[in-house]
Protein backbone atom coordinates (compact mmCIF):
# COMPACT_ATOMS: atom_id res chain seq x y z
CA UNK A 1 0.00 0.00 0.00
CA UNK A 2 1.35 3.26 -1.05
CA UNK A 3 1.59 5.82 1.90
CA UNK A 4 -1.05 8.44 0.20
CA UNK A 5 -3.74 5.75 -0.05
CA UNK A 6 -2.60 4.77 4.00
CA UNK A 7 -2.69 8.54 5.09
CA UNK A 8 -5.90 8.77 3.09
CA UNK A 9 -7.51 5.24 4.36
CA UNK A 10 -6.42 6.12 8.02
CA UNK A 11 -7.99 9.93 8.21
CA UNK A 12 -11.47 7.77 6.47
CA UNK A 13 -10.92 5.80 9.87
CA UNK A 14 -9.98 8.69 11.89
CA UNK A 15 -13.05 10.73 10.84
CA UNK A 16 -15.17 7.70 11.95
CA UNK A 17 -13.86 7.51 14.95
CA UNK A 18 -14.60 11.42 15.68
CA UNK A 19 -17.93 11.00 13.84
CA UNK A 20 -18.97 8.36 16.63
CA UNK A 21 -17.52 10.83 19.41
CA UNK A 22 -19.52 13.41 18.25
CA UNK A 23 -22.77 10.92 18.12
CA UNK A 24 -22.21 9.82 21.54
CA UNK A 25 -20.94 6.41 20.94
CA UNK A 26 -19.09 5.04 23.08
CA UNK A 27 -15.50 4.18 22.09
CA UNK A 28 -12.04 2.40 23.95
CA UNK A 29 -10.02 4.86 24.82
CA UNK A 30 -6.81 3.37 22.63
CA UNK A 31 -9.03 3.46 19.61
CA UNK A 32 -10.13 7.02 19.96
CA UNK A 33 -6.32 7.83 21.37
CA UNK A 34 -5.07 5.76 18.03
CA UNK A 35 -6.88 7.47 15.73
CA UNK A 36 -6.51 11.00 17.39
CA UNK A 37 -2.60 9.98 16.57
CA UNK A 38 -3.38 9.08 13.01
CA UNK A 39 -5.19 12.55 12.32
CA UNK A 40 -2.26 14.60 14.13
CA UNK A 41 0.08 12.93 11.80
CA UNK A 42 -1.34 14.00 9.05
CA UNK A 43 -1.50 17.77 10.09
CA UNK A 44 2.01 17.70 11.62
CA UNK A 45 3.87 14.81 11.24
CA UNK A 46 6.61 14.59 13.70
CA UNK A 47 10.37 15.15 12.96
CA UNK A 48 12.26 11.94 13.27
CA UNK A 49 15.57 11.23 12.98
CA UNK A 50 16.93 9.24 9.67
CA UNK A 51 17.80 5.92 12.11
CA UNK A 52 13.79 6.37 13.30
CA UNK A 53 12.01 3.56 11.52
CA UNK A 54 8.68 4.92 9.76
CA UNK A 55 6.89 2.16 11.69
CA UNK A 56 7.82 3.91 14.84
CA UNK A 57 7.15 7.30 13.37
CA UNK A 58 3.91 6.10 12.19
CA UNK A 59 2.29 4.29 15.12
CA UNK A 60 4.03 5.52 17.96
CA UNK A 61 5.73 8.84 17.41
CA UNK A 62 2.47 10.77 18.25
CA UNK A 63 2.26 9.87 22.13
CA UNK A 64 6.00 8.99 22.34
CA UNK A 65 7.61 11.68 20.82
CA UNK A 66 9.77 11.73 17.48
CA UNK A 67 12.76 11.02 20.12
CA UNK A 68 10.92 8.36 22.12
CA UNK A 69 10.52 10.48 25.47
CA UNK A 70 7.20 10.56 26.11
CA UNK A 71 6.80 14.20 24.41
CA UNK A 72 4.51 13.90 21.41
CA UNK A 73 1.67 15.82 20.34
CA UNK A 74 -1.17 13.99 21.24
CA UNK A 75 0.57 12.00 24.40
CA UNK A 76 1.21 15.86 26.07
CA UNK A 77 -2.34 15.69 26.38
CA UNK A 78 -2.67 12.43 28.08
CA UNK A 79 -2.49 11.52 31.68
CA UNK A 80 -0.58 9.59 32.48
CA UNK A 81 2.10 10.56 30.09
CA UNK A 82 3.39 7.93 27.69
CA UNK A 83 6.60 6.00 28.41
CA UNK A 84 9.58 7.81 28.01
CA UNK A 85 12.05 5.54 26.49
CA UNK A 86 14.98 7.23 27.80
CA UNK A 87 14.84 6.68 31.21
CA UNK A 88 17.33 4.18 32.66
CA UNK A 89 15.74 2.48 35.50
CA UNK A 90 12.55 1.63 33.15
CA UNK A 91 14.79 0.59 30.80
CA UNK A 92 17.19 -1.90 33.14
CA UNK A 93 13.76 -3.19 34.40
CA UNK A 94 11.61 -4.12 31.26
CA UNK A 95 12.07 -7.64 29.65
CA UNK A 96 11.81 -7.24 25.99
CA UNK A 97 9.17 -9.76 26.43
CA UNK A 98 7.32 -7.30 28.62
CA UNK A 99 7.29 -4.51 25.57
CA UNK A 100 6.11 -7.01 23.38
CA UNK A 101 3.37 -7.93 25.04
CA UNK A 102 2.41 -3.88 25.78
CA UNK A 103 3.30 -3.09 22.26
CA UNK A 104 0.43 -6.10 20.84
CA UNK A 105 -2.00 -6.46 23.83
CA UNK A 106 -2.08 -2.72 25.00
CA UNK A 107 -2.18 -0.73 28.00
CA UNK A 108 -4.96 -2.32 29.77
CA UNK A 109 -4.57 -5.80 29.03
CA UNK A 110 -1.40 -5.45 31.48
CA UNK A 111 -2.81 -3.13 33.65
CA UNK A 112 -1.08 0.12 32.33
CA UNK A 113 -3.03 3.12 30.73
CA UNK A 114 -5.82 2.15 28.35
CA UNK A 115 -4.90 4.93 26.35
CA UNK A 116 -2.06 2.94 25.23
CA UNK A 117 -3.22 0.60 22.02
CA UNK A 118 -3.00 -2.88 21.45
CA UNK A 119 -1.58 -3.33 18.10
CA UNK A 120 -2.65 -7.60 17.38
CA UNK A 121 -2.09 -6.70 13.86
CA UNK A 122 1.79 -6.02 14.23
CA UNK A 123 4.37 -9.16 12.77
CA UNK A 124 6.54 -10.64 15.07
CA UNK A 125 9.08 -8.64 13.12
CA UNK A 126 7.49 -5.71 13.09
CA UNK A 127 7.63 -6.32 17.15
CA UNK A 128 11.31 -6.52 16.72
CA UNK A 129 12.27 -3.41 14.72
CA UNK A 130 9.84 -1.08 17.85
CA UNK A 131 11.70 -2.85 20.00
CA UNK A 132 15.27 -2.60 18.60
CA UNK A 133 13.94 1.26 18.33
CA UNK A 134 13.10 1.49 21.55
CA UNK A 135 16.47 -0.03 23.33
CA UNK A 136 18.07 2.40 20.77
CA UNK A 137 16.54 5.35 22.21
CA UNK A 138 17.13 4.08 25.67
CA UNK A 139 21.09 3.21 24.72
CA UNK A 140 21.86 6.43 23.07
CA UNK A 141 20.35 8.36 26.50
CA UNK A 142 23.13 6.29 28.03
CA UNK A 143 25.93 6.99 25.88
CA UNK A 144 25.12 10.69 26.08
CA UNK A 145 25.14 10.47 30.38
CA UNK A 146 21.39 11.27 30.27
Amino acid sequence: MNARRARRLSARAGATQLRALAAGVSLSASAACYHAAQLALLVRPPSASPSTPALYTERCSSCHGAAGRGDGAVGRQLDPRPRDFSDATWQRDTSDDRIRVVIRRGGAAVGLSPSMAAHPELSDDELDVLLAYIRHVGRETAERGG
